[in-house]
């Protein structure tokens, strides 16, 4: 029970940094006791105060509160199983949680809210230490990708590439300075359907919105085909790898096919991902309704549902109340584990980082839980894998070896 009590500690410490840190985004006064309070901790505690520093950087001062929010929320669920699992602790697996909140603005060191690292394991809790910037190491991913005209010419997608870059009938498509394709003067009115593509690599991301309003978020790896004009009873989309959607209204229904599955949505926010090396495909609606064909079986997903369809497409299991916010923390710039096995964590890694995966061990039963920014190099993600004493990892070029 000492390290149940020490877990609650730090996180009655980091409710109240997050919430003095909250006060002063609002212009809130703080009162008296709460003055009073926070000057012994910043006085009395070195770690309260670096955390305090971070939660309060004025130039990631509304990014600290949210992902505090998000890792709270996280805690006290994972407070109450350790309380649970303190009486079943014969039938405990070889898990990890690890909750770490990271500040990507303070100079490159890992900075938690409520210093959550501990182990599913009862007496064992450990502290993290600072991450040290490794000098072989391998940048995070950032806003690139590549755009296939129908004629098959190709416009990078980058920095370099600002403003007009495109027309193809009454329609002009322009790359944004924030990282984001636009079609502009309407669909178009050539009789012939055409096609185009953005495809971005691995450690790439972009944004798109297309031609009938609907906004399009790529993650690395990914690729979107879609008519330069959307003709006939439905809004038909091909993709491939992960994407998050916020479908205009129409009549029309938009049809995103990936792999051997439909999704069919009018106006509707939600997340696809259908990767092709992973084991299965989902979709996660936030709002609205999405009906998910696969195989001879149909699906409605209500907000809070995820479909989950296996790699031969016949299959498809319903998942209620699952965690939206996770589904699209890659979005948000992060990356969010629950419970997930190495190789499903280091596919992510893979595909965001722009690396090979090397396996010099095998880890049957090790699951990790994780709340961590994508803005940071490969080393500190990697590290803060380490600090469960479970895996370590090697960084040669571009490959990252996984060993025991």
């Amino acid at each position: 029970m000492d390290d149940i009590n020490e877990i609650e500690k730090d996180l009655a410490r980091g409710d109240f940094l997050g919430r003095i840190a909250a006060a002063r985004a609002e212009g809130r006064e703080l009162s008296a006791g709460d003055q009073q309070k926070l000057a012994h901790l910043l006085e009395t505690d070195d770690e309260a105060k670096a955390i305090y520093d971070a939660m309060t950087d004025p130039e990631r001062l509304d990014e600290q509160i949210n992902l505090y929010e998000t890792i709270r929320g996280r805690v006290e669920g994972a407070v109450t199983t350790i309380l649970h699992q303190s009486d079943e602790h014969k039938n405990l697996r070889s898990k990890r949680r690890l909750y770490y909140l990271v500040s990507g603005a303070a100079a490159a060191v890992a900075v938690t809210i409520g210093v959550l690292l501990f182990f599913a394991h009862p007496g064992h809790f450990n502290h993290p230490q600072a991450i040290a910037v490794n000098a072989n190491d391998l940048p995070p991913g950032r806003s690139r990708a590549t755009l296939t005209l129908a004629d098959g010419k190709q416009i990078p997608l980058d920095s370099a590439h600002l403003g007009l870059i495109a027309n193809q009938g009454n329609l002009k498509i322009m790359n944004q300075r924030n990282g984001q394709l636009i079609y502009k003067g309407g669909q178009s009115t050539d009789p012939i359907l055409a096609y185009n593509t953005v495809s971005t690599p691995a450690g790439g991301e972009y944004k798109l919105i297309l031609p009938d309003g609907t906004k399009v978020w790529l993650d690395a790896l990914t690729t979107l085909r879609y008519p330069t004009t959307f003709t006939g009873p439905t809004r038909d989309i091909d993709l491939s790898g992960q994407a998050y959607f916020e479908v205009a209204h129409n009549l029309h229904p938009l049809v995103i096919t990936t792999g051997k599955t439909k999704i069919q949505d009018v106006a509707t926010a939600f997340n696809v991902s259908g990767y092709s090396d992973d084991p299965a495909q989902t979709i996660t609606l936030l709002e609205g309704k999405v009906r998910v064909d696969a195989g001879s079986q149909s699906r409605f997903l209500a907000p809070g549902q995820q479909a989950h369809i296996p790699d031969a497409g016949k299959d498809i299991s319903l998942i209620k109340n699952v965690d939206v916010d996770e589904a699209i923390a890659w979005k948000n710039n992060a990356f969010d584990f629950n419970n997930e096995d190495l190789p499903t964590i280091m596919r992510s890694i893979s595909r965001w980082y722009n690396v090979t995966i090397q396996y010099n061990s095998e880890f049957p039963d090790i699951l990790f839980s994780g709340y961590i920014s994508r803005d940071l190099p490969a080393s500190q993600v990697l590290q803060l894998l380490e600090e469960t004493n479970e895996v370590k990892f090697l960084i040669e070029g571009d490959k990252i070896i996984v060993n025991r």
